[in-house]
């Protein structure tokens, strides 16, 4: 393996480590906003974020849901979490 590969290799790992660092962080703050009942709230300006956007959707699964028609699948997830905001 070239020096630029192994360069390049190492590159894409780090960068994966980093993208597992933040996604853990962003977790475990939601974790805590859970815990402290500020959950469902903007972190900026306090302003309540609604039921629907806090559901746990990619963004792609909504918009091929509306694309289909099929309203039904934003309403299909489990309220749990959402009822702990």
């Amino acid at each position: 393996m070239s020096s630029e590969a192994t360069l390049t290799k190492v590159a894409g790992l780090y960068a994966g480590m980093n993208r597992e660092s933040a996604i853990r962080r962003n977790i475990e703050l939601a974790l805590i906003r859970i815990n402290d009942r500020s959950f469902g709230t903007c972190v900026h300006c306090d302003e309540e974020i609604g039921r629907r956007r806090l559901q746990a959707f990619c963004i792609r699964c909504p918009e091929e849901a509306a694309d289909r028609g099929d309203e039904g699948v934003l309403e299909s997830a489990e309220p749990t979490l959402l009822d702990a905001a």
